[in-house]
Parts: structure tokens; sequence; C-alpha cells
């Protein structure tokens, strides 16, 4: 299939600024995914370690030195951002939980010490559990923390929509752009071809006009009027040679017919 110079030029015109673009977007998209998430697991890891340092760690079981931490009221709160916290035993039995848990309780796992997301109510939250190790470093429980992000979520998820929308819109619009662009582009060499199937036998004079800058288009055009200086110079010495040709053969031709006559 043949695919004229315009299209190629756009074409990869496109291909150039679609990768680009793609690019960008990643960027974008993991720019705010982690400014979204960073402010929340630090955090989370700050109120993992408060908790932690409000515990007993003398003894293989685990007791509570600051209950008014339990109380505070990022812990009570159910609303933009709240903190749920949650102490478990060895067996992964709740001992401590704050009031904005009510019924409910955060999964405990055997992943420690990496923030997670998960689910609590159904809802999305970022999720760290940490180990407590009492002074002998044995194992004695875990300190489990989450956040809601159901706000950073909808962020992230509605930009996530919006990228994956606007690329193909954005892509069409290039297309176009691009088009023009590359119209703009061959428009000197449209104007060349069509001087130069002007030129005939019967006008051999005739040259391609310049462009106004000496770029690659400029250097085709003069090279294609150098072709034609040639192309008349040796017109011209094939039409003196028949000629000269002519004249030298006519004179025998009339002494012949002379002597023939007489």
């Amino acid at each position: 299939m043949s695919i004229s110079l315009r299209n190629r030029i756009s074409l990869f015109y496109l291909s150039a600024t679609s990768i680009v673009t793609l690019l960008l977007f990643i960027i974008i998209y993991q720019v705010v995914y982690n400014t979204s998430y960073t402010e929340l697991d630090e955090r989370l890891e700050f109120e993992a370690l408060d908790i932690i340092d409000d515990i007993d760690m003398n003894r293989d079981s685990i007791y509570f030195t600051d209950l008014a931490e339990w109380s505070e009221k990022e812990h009570r709160d159910v609303e933009v951002y709240p903190i749920f916290a949650q102490v478990a035993d060895i067996d992964k039995r709740t001992l401590k939980k704050t009031i904005n848990l009510k019924e409910d309780s955060i999964s405990t796992s055997n992943s420690t010490g990496k923030i997670f997301n998960s689910l609590l109510r159904d809802k999305p939250v970022r999720q760290l559990q940490s180990p407590i190790l009492n002074r002998k470093g044995k194992l004695i429980g875990y300190v489990s923390v989450a956040i809601s992000i159901e706000g950073a979520s909808n962020v992230v998820a509605g930009l996530k929509k919006v990228l994956f929308i606007s690329y193909p819109v954005l892509l069409i619009f290039l297309f176009f752009i691009s088009r023009y662009i590359a119209g703009k582009s061959i428009k000197p060499l449209v104007k060349i071809n069509d001087e130069a199937q002007k030129i005939t036998k019967e006008n051999l004079e005739t040259r391609i006009e310049y462009p106004k800058n000496k770029d690659e288009i400029y250097e085709l055009a003069k090279t294609i009027n150098s072709l034609m200086n040639r192309l008349e110079d040796a017109v011209l010495r094939e039409k003196q040679f028949t000629a000269d040709a002519s004249h030298e053969l006519r004179t025998p031709l009339s002494v012949i017919k002379g002597t023939l006559e007489s």
C-alpha cells in the first residue's frame, strides 16, 4: 500500500509525540499517586511507633502505659482521614482498639513492616502492621494502624480516568496537527514538482524558482536546475551537430547532382 509523504511525516511525528505523551502521563500519574499516599504513610508509621512506645516491653505480655493515647480525637472521629489502631497478641487476638473501630477489627496478616491497601467496612484503607518485640527481641504481638484513603483513591481513580480518555483524544488532535505541519513542510516540494512538470523540450530554458530558505529543498531545486542546464546544453549541441551534418551532406549531394545533369 502506497502512503503519501505527507501521511508518512504525520505518522512519524505522531509516533514520537504519542510515546513522549504516554511517558509524561505515566510520570504525572506516579507523582499524583505518590503525593497522595506519602503523607498518609508517614502518619501511619508515626502512629505505629507512638503506640509501640506506650507498650511495656519488659514482659512477654502486652501492657499499655498510656491509655489516654487511645482516646485522642483522631481515634474517635470517623470523618476525613481518621486513624484506626489495634493491638493484637501473638495469637492475633485483639487486645485493644480505638473507639472509631466500634465492632469492626483491622485484619491481622503475616506481613509486617509493609504498608499496603486493604478494606475496612468495605471501604479502602491504607494499612501498616508493625511487630511488637520485647527487649529480648521476642515477638509478643502486633500493632495494626489504618487510615482511610477513600479521598485519595477517588483522586487517583479520577486522574486515571481522565488520562485514559484524554490520551486517544489527544492523539487524534495531534494527528491532524501533524498533517497540517507536514502539508506546510512539503509545500515547496509540491511547487517544485509542479514547475518541473511544465518543462518540455520546447521550453528547456525554464528553470525552477529557488525557495527563500537555503535548506535541503533549496539544494534540490539547485540540483534540478543544474541538470536542466546540462540537458539544455546537450540538446543544443545535438541540434548544432544535426545542422552541421546536414550542411556537410548537402554540398556533396549538390556537386553530384550537378555532375549528373551535365
